[in-house]
């Protein structure tokens, strides 16, 4: 399915404040020595004394590196006790650049030997975030109500997000590289996330095929498809949720030449938009099949009607149905062991949330432009508050994903678990921040013009997207209000 070609709306640019009053300069409560203050957001820290400048910058900075920037982490990975430019270190600074209306600097740390291939490294990193927030807040910010309620996600979208070279992040580099950098894919994630909620989503489903293609030995279906996809010439979608229960739903038995699969599919997102699907059936003897199957309807494969839900309209779910499909081996992506599926998904699982803290990065900066707006002390309070604690959040959250896995088991688990409870945390303030947002505007907020509700109903979404055992106990214990020590 071509998403190239078509000529793309200049879409309204963003001006004034959330009521839409255009000779509102926006501002951004800060805290520092000097106490709170409202700064103009495109001049952050310039009207501010010493300790407000380095309380915007702090919070400011590019999220393609968001650990303090005296962290053991930090010196651990560059090899050095103090975290300046020291041999092969190569700190790169970009100019500042806008993400939906919010001025942040991009900083990104690049180790290595070859000064000009850290600079290559730099410019790919800093021309993929920039490329995310021109798209997140040209097109995709100031379509997504429309979106929100379409039928399907407007193919605008999809082609603005091929032409800004989004679609590959999960597959080889121009630089050489296996993919993207995890900080870098971090940063695009929150940019479109909080932009708009359902092109975001069909955006992402499009990466686990991108990857397993990268991963297989079929040669022949690598150089059909890999290209294609991180092209973005094609849409990619996946089944595989199910794969987590304790009776798999889609299941599959050899037979001369390939495969019988039977089973259904319960959610596969972008059915009608999606070319092809990578899809998962368990085989006897706790295998794990991966197929790509193209997004058609036959006799063998039945799709329901989009489903019905609450949030993510138009992003084309529905339930396939698997009637004794024949996959033969040229379609086969790879056979894993369950055990091996199962320990990567634990990791893959307890990342951080990008996509939770875009959409809580978005609520504060609507709530904040509602404060200066309405010139609300509470609600600049209120404002100033949850974005310390987006900070914070995202801060404790990347930096234990960039540690290392630890080999030992007992210490594996005691990592994974404050993994676990630091991905909560990005989902409770999504939750917080929208929700105040919510409050701040009123009844309306109720309406479904009104970006609050789409935020609230899309950080309601991720608390249960990928959701685990794990991630649910650690939610509930968080509502019921036993919070765990912070402390690593």
């Amino acid at each position: 399915m071509p998403v190239r070609g078509r000529p793309r709306r200049a879409a309204p640019a963003l001006h004034g404040d959330a009521d839409g009053h255009p000779d509102r300069q926006r501002h951004r409560v800060v805290r520092g020595r000097g106490g709170r203050r409202a700064l103009p957001v495109s001049r952050p820290g310039l009207d501010a004394g010493r300790g407000d400048r380095h309380r915007v910058r702090r919070r400011l900075h590019d999220a393609v590196d968001v650990r303090p920037r005296d962290s053991p982490a930090l010196r651990e990975r560059i090899g050095d006790a103090r975290p300046r430019q020291r041999g092969g270190e190569r700190r790169a600074r970009a100019d500042s650049g806008r993400c939906r209306g919010r001025t942040r600097s991009v900083a990104l740390v690049v180790t290595g030997a070859d000064p000009r291939g850290q600079q290559d490294d730099r410019r790919a990193a800093t021309h993929l975030v920039e490329a995310a927030r021109s798209v997140a807040s040209s097109t995709l910010f100031p379509r997504a109500q429309d979106t929100d309620q379409a039928q399907r996600v407007p193919q605008e979208n999809l082609d603005a997000l091929a032409d800004a070279g989004l679609f590959g992040l999960a597959g080889p580099q121009d630089d050489g590289a296996a993919a993207a950098l995890p900080a870098v894919v971090r940063a695009v994630h929150e940019a479109l996330a909080g932009a708009c909620g359902a092109t975001f989503f069909v955006w992402a489903q499009h990466h686990t095929p991108v990857r397993l293609l990268a991963r297989t030995e079929n040669v022949g279906l690598r150089e059909r498809w890999l290209h294609t996809l991180c092209s973005g010439r094609s849409l990619a979608g996946v089944m595989f949720a199910y794969l987590r229960w304790e009776s798999p739903a889609v299941r599959a038995r050899k037979v001369p030449g390939g495969y019988r699969v039977t089973g259904v599919a319960p959610w596969a997102t972008s059915w009608g938009m999606a070319e092809v699907f990578a899809v998962a059936a368990v085989l006897p003897g706790d295998q794990v099949l991966w197929f790509l199957r193209s997004g058609q309807a036959e006799e063998a494969v039945r799709p329901s009607p989009p489903l019905q839900l609450v949030v993510m309209q138009s992003t084309s779910t529905a339930r396939v149905a698997f009637d004794d499909l024949f996959v033969p081996d040229e379609d086969v992506l790879l056979v894993e062991p369950m055990d091996a599926w199962g320990r990567q998904d634990r990791i893959t699982t307890s990342q951080p949330s990008p996509a939770a803290l875009g959409v809580a990065d978005t609520s504060c900066r609507l709530l904040t432009e509602r404060a200066t707006g309405t010139r609300s002390k509470t609600m600049a309070a209120a404002s100033a508050a949850i974005d310390a604690a987006i900070d914070d959040s995202r801060t404790r959250a990347y930096g234990l994903a960039d540690e290392p896995m630890p080999d030992d088991d007992g210490a594996r688990d005691a990592h994974l678990a404050r993994l676990v409870e630091a991905r909560v945390s990005n989902l409770e303030v999504a939750n917080t921040a929208s929700q105040a947002l919510v409050t701040a505007i009123g009844g309306g907020a109720m309406a479904r013009s009104h970006p609050a509700q789409r935020l609230a109903r899309e950080a309601m979404f991720y608390g249960v997207q990928a959701q685990t055992g794990a991630i649910r106990r650690a939610s509930l214990r968080r509502l019921s209000g036993d919070r765990p020590r912070t402390a690593s």
